[in-house]
């Protein structure tokens, strides 16, 4: 059973490194907690740590017995709390021990230590991996909570070894990863829709963004999702030949212009770039569109008549914006220095608490020269206040 659950670990942060394209994979660490004034060195399976989020990881190589199969009440509520319970409180603890503690450090197998600067992390997903396929439970778990057995705390993820293969080989992105977890996490706090498996889930996200509005409908009492897997099903049989006609890789619709924008954003791996990833994802189909044309004729625009030329893409209701800026190749120097002060007179001008940039260069292979971000929540500002002001004056006058 040891052996069992060693390659588990193993392959699930394996896995994970690979859809999250980071070195930073840690196993079998260990930890000091206090328990009635009592210190206690715990373990963690795994963690992963990528750009400004942490994924705690436990994993569960037990397997669903026969009589929980079957629907044995009892048996099934003690399997439950034995492959998803369990690694719920281990993902828990440490999480706690990381967000309370001055400075949260874990002890690595080889004796080395590793401190967590957590001012650096804005997300702590826990994930729970099983050897055994437990659907639907585990893509349901808002309606196991009804039955007790967890304790507070926002519920994990949990996911079969098997369906992380698949959904880890089609991230195209290491922030659609988060993104994808973001959104799908936001369902285990509602029992009003439901569906079969994990990847019907995912298969969801690929083709309609998993942005559920109909959650929210009064019209609807329960939503049951129906299979978004036959897409992933084709694709694996034409892969290894067991299907004859093509089938496309499953993947987000999106202008090409905008794959590439979000390849080179990925690639680039700057501290925050996470934030412009996921900025972009939050984009519905129209806007991905807008984006991607406007974006096209900016860099037209700064080519032609060699001035800088802007847009900006905007959400009221998110309180978040986007703008790109473009210029030619003789102002790439400032380009930066504009694109961050004209960035941060949005969002504060929209009161917005999220606001991203992108610098692009007229002429150029690359899409992406530049960026900045900012994801701080709004607060009042007298030097912005008063930049701000003296910038609307002089749109004014120029104007």
């Amino acid at each position: 059973m040891r052996h069992r659950k060693r390659l588990l670990e193993s392959e699930a942060l394996r896995l994970l490194k690979g859809a999250l394209r980071t070195n930073e994979i840690y196993s079998n660490l260990t930890y000091t907690v206090v328990e009635n004034s009592i210190p206690k060195q715990v373990e963690l399976d795994g963690l992963v740590l990528y750009d400004r989020a942490a994924f705690l990881v436990e994993a569960k190589s037990g397997a669903f017995t026969d009589p929980a199969r079957r629907g044995a009440p009892k048996r099934l509520l003690e399997d439950i709390r034995k492959l998803i319970v369990g690694a719920h409180d281990q993902g828990l603890r440490a999480s706690k021990y990381i967000t309370e503690s001055n400075e949260p450090t874990f002890q690595l197998t080889d004796g080395a230590q590793l401190k967590i600067d957590k001012s650096r992390l804005k997300n702590i997903f826990l994930v729970a991996v099983t050897l055994d396929q437990l659907d639907p439970i585990m893509a349901n778990l808002a309606e196991v909570a009804k039955l007790g057995i967890f304790g507070p705390g926002d519920l994990p993820w949990a996911v079969s070894l098997g369906d992380l293969q698949v959904i880890a080989d089609l991230i195209e992105f290491p922030f659609m990863f988060v993104h994808y977890l973001i959104r799908r996490l936001n369902l285990n706090t509602t029992t009003r829709i439901s569906t079969h498996d994990e990847l019907d889930w995912f298969g969801h996200y690929l083709r309609e963004g998993l942005y559920l509005k109909a959650i929210d409908d009064p019209r609807f009492d329960k939503i049951a999702l129906t299979t978004r897997t036959t897409m992933f099903d084709d694709y694996y049989f034409y892969t290894t030949g067991v299907r004859s006609t093509f089938a496309p890789r499953p993947a987000q619709p999106m202008p090409d212009l905008m794959r590439r924008v979000l390849s080179e954003v990925a690639l680039g791996a700057a501290y925050g770039h996470i934030v412009v990833g996921l900025a972009l994802l939050d984009m519905d189909g129209d806007a991905r569109r807008r984006f991607a044309k406007w974006f096209e004729r900016a860099r037209r625009q700064a080519e032609k008549d060699r001035r800088i030329h802007d847009f900006t893409l905007g959400s009221s209701e998110a309180k978040a914006g986007f703008t790109v800026m473009a210029a030619p190749p003789e102002k790439a120097e400032s380009l930066q220095e504009r694109i961050v002060t004209y960035c941060n007179l949005k969002k504060y001008q929209t009161r917005s608490d999220v606001w991203v940039g992108i610098g692009t260069i007229a002429g150029e292979d690359r899409l992406v020269h530049c960026w900045m971000a900012d994801d701080s929540p709004w607060e009042p500002d007298e030097t912005l206040e008063e930049t701000l002001n003296l910038f609307l004056q002089h749109v004014k006058k120029e104007g």
